[in-house]
């Protein structure tokens, strides 16, 4: 590409990626294929390139197909000079990310549905990570547990004193959460009382399940049962 932004040699697969012949192409700028809203941060930078207040421009970057198909690229460009340092032309390399782009997309929607549904939930929802330290939490859990999401976070439920269904203390072993972790198996419907500061006793029904990601290790479900069991 030259000073102008105008296409000096193609080859073959960088007609395949954009959908235009080498023919078609030497007759326009890399602006004619750039999407609109990309190009607004191409031109300064490759216009540093040109004066030589840059040596090398990498980004990715929206490109509009002869067949009018938006795809995504990653674009490295090199700004090439003679030796008395005078402006050559750039040399661009660029690679088809539309298919990793659509996944990251069609990732970042499954999450928000998911975020979305989790906060919905009458019951509490928690993630542990490899540590134990809870990396998640829903609204419904800092509702039932009545701590906030910093202080969930902080490790703040540990300073509480916790209840066996039958009212004896319960060791940190026998938490349902723990179990997950040392036996490597699901434990459902674990009663549980939580004394909070006030002396006040909220129940508790909890399941934890172990899965096997690399930032999540156990994931809890919490049922406040305090009606039930003042009943």
């Amino acid at each position: 590409v030259d000073s102008d932004f105008k296409f000096r040699k193609v080859n073959p697969k960088y007609c395949s990626i954009i959908g235009y012949s080498e023919s078609e192409l030497l007759k326009m700028t890399f602006k004619d294929i750039t999407h609109p809203e990309d190009l607004i941060k191409d031109i300064p930078s490759i216009t540093k390139l040109i004066n030589k207040k840059l040596s090398a421009y990498k980004t990715a970057k929206r490109y509009i197909r002869k067949d009018g198909e938006e795809i995504w690229g990653a674009l490295n460009v090199t700004a090439n000079y003679d030796k008395e340092g005078k402006f050559l032309y750039n040399l661009a390399i660029l690679e088809d990310i539309t298919g990793r782009k659509r996944a990251e997309t069609e990732l970042r929607e499954r999450e928000i549905k998911l975020s979305t549904i989790l906060n919905l939930l009458p019951v509490g929802i928690s993630i542990l990570d490899q540590d134990q330290k809870i990396v998640y939490e829903n609204p419904a859990l800092e509702k039932i547990l009545d701590i906030t999401m910093e202080g969930l976070q902080h490790g703040d439920y540990l300073e509480r004193k916790y209840l066996r269904g039958d009212g004896s203390p319960k060791p940190v072993e026998e938490f349902a959460s723990t179990r997950a972790f040392s036996e490597n198996k699901a434990q459902h419907n674990i009663i549980t009382g939580v004394v909070k500061e006030d002396d006040n006793i909220v129940w508790t029904n909890v399941s934890a399940v172990p899965v096997d990601f690399p930032d999540w290790k156990v994931v809890l479900v919490t049922a406040d049962i305090t009606g039930i069991k003042r009943a």
